[in-house]
């Protein structure tokens, strides 16, 4: 599945990074992981603790921290200086402030294709060195459509969650 989804990346001229999502099979992570990376895809983070990031059940939490700018300020100086920020958005608006507030990464998750490349060019004019996610419910199928000068990254849970498995067996032959 990883191989299919760069090898339709590569075919539409698109240099960025295919990544996969940190939904796995549990007890076979670290397996699926590999798996990503043998097929050209990056494995994205390997647990929770791999990389801060805010998603969208935290940002309910916002307005009480006062606004999402100072839950990003809070949790950039809880993390320290040596831990990349990523903050999934659900808007261009989300984004900017996300990006303005700090976060390496911003997630656009859940937008169609026209508001997610229009988001991320305006992220990219405002804020060139901030990486641009895209992600939520992209296929291979639908793929193409999600890449684009202002997308840095794609994630895509499906290189794991909807990968066929495998049927093999292990026969040991008497010598």
């Amino acid at each position: 599945m990883a191989a299919r989804a760069v090898g339709v990346a590569r075919a539409q001229g698109w240099a960025g990074v295919v990544a996969g999502t940190r939904k796995t099979t549990p007890g076979f992570r670290l397996a699926e992981k590999y798996a990503l990376g043998v097929g050209g895809a990056d494995p994205h983070r390997g647990g929770l603790g791999g990389l801060m990031m805010l998603k969208d059940n935290h940002r309910a939490l916002a307005a009480a921290a006062g606004g999402l700018e100072q839950m990003i300020l809070g949790v950039r100086r809880a993390g320290g200086f040596t831990r990349r920020l990523e903050v999934e958005c659900s808007s261009a608006e989300e984004a900017l402030v996300a990006a303005g507030a700090g976060a390496d990464i911003v997630l656009l998750d859940n937008l169609a294709p026209q508001e997610l490349h229009a988001a991320a060019a305006k992220v990219k004019a405002a804020h060139p060195g901030v990486t641009v996610e895209a992600s939520g419910g992209i296929v291979l199928e639908t793929l193409p459509q999600f890449l684009g000068p202002h997308i840095d990254v794609v994630s895509m849970g499906c290189l794991t969650h909807s990968a066929p498995a495998l049927d093999f067996a292990l026969r040991v032959l008497e010598p």
